[in-house]
């Protein structure tokens, strides 16, 4: 979809090379026009414009123009896109068209996910993790063939939405991915180290990119899935998962929260011999014992990872 669309082979060049020229865009539009009406002239005509979140923008203003003034009959224009801003540019372009239906697609049944995965081990582990998504239910059965926490493939999908968001979004996005999920707004604005007013500024746009989701008010999101979490998790360098994990240990050990709450971001930033931490890991280790030993054993292997090299045989 992102590729343009051009009337012959030498339409397919001068497109290469439009820039800004409206006179070259004009031609092009009305040669894609003309290609399309002789085709249908033929018999009719099924056009299928395919991903088209993914399209550049002279892809993009290209199939707005076909919407905009399609040929007079005997064509059927087949447009999918993820919710965005393109798509709400589609929807407006396609208003007048005689004849218009919109679907809008929700995850995949269970029953039709299984099938997808009907030769994968471990089906119901994907299952949980694809949350109905058929990309993510195929490329998952395929990373898990090779060992892959998260598929090449699902990473370069959320890095492309990610890198054409605004710097300010991007560094929220992160902060959130490190804050938990869900996760409060004002947090991911400390681990990314944003100014309130710009966090809030910033998450309409992970919200237009249908990357996040409010989750019960305005100061609190979730990511829309939780591969998404995963992939902008891996895209953060590891200083900047120490620096943002200390930001949130420290702004939450001022709010007076509960120990088992900023553990999990000692575990990941605090410096060998900080005995506030090694206090504060302690404490959580201590309490869930009998309810969570696996992670009251990590608490306490990173608490004693920070004992200072003098220690001796203290142990805790």
């Amino acid at each position: 979809a992102g590729a343009g669309v051009a009337g012959g082979g030498a339409d397919a060049a001068a497109a290469e090379g439009l820039g800004a020229s409206s006179e070259a865009r004009f031609r092009l539009h009305r040669a894609v026009g003309g290609l399309i009406a002789a085709l249908a002239a033929r018999g009719p005509l099924v056009l299928l414009l395919d991903d088209l979140h993914w399209a550049d923008a002279a892809s993009l203003e290209l199939a707005l123009h076909l919407l905009r003034q399609p040929p007079s009959a005997g064509v059927l224009f087949v447009v999918a896109s993820r919710p965005g801003a393109a798509a709400t540019a589609l929807a407006e372009a396609g208003r007048d068209l005689p004849e218009r239906r919109s679907l809008q697609l929700g995850p995949l049944p269970e029953a039709a996910a299984r099938t997808l995965l009907a030769q994968a081990d471990d089906a119901d582990e994907l299952l949980a993790r694809a949350h109905g998504n058929p990309f993510f239910l195929l490329e998952l059965a395929r990373g898990h063939r090779s060992g892959d926490a998260v598929p090449g493939s699902v990473l370069a999908a959320v890095e492309a939405t990610v890198q054409a968001l605004p710097a300010a979004a991007r560094a929220l996005l992160e902060g959130g991915a490190l804050a938990g999920d869900p996760f409060a707004l004002d947090l991911a604005a400390v681990a990314a180290d944003l100014p309130a007013g710009t966090a809030a500024a910033a998450v309409d746009a992970l919200l237009d990119a249908r990357l996040l989701e409010l989750d019960g008010g305005d100061l609190r999101c979730r990511f829309r899935h939780p591969l998404v979490r995963e992939a902008v998790h891996a895209r953060i360098s590891v200083q900047r998962r120490q620096a943002g994990h200390a930001a949130l240990a420290r702004e939450l050990t001022a709010r007076g929260a509960d120990p088992r709450v900023v553990a999990p971001h000692l575990v990941v930033s605090a410096a060998p011999g900080d005995e506030t931490a090694i206090g504060l890991l302690e404490a959580p280790a201590g309490s869930a014992h009998a309810t969570a030993p696996d992670a009251a054993a990590r608490w306490l292997e990173a608490a004693e990872r920070l004992l200072p090299a003098d220690a001796g045989d203290r142990r805790l």
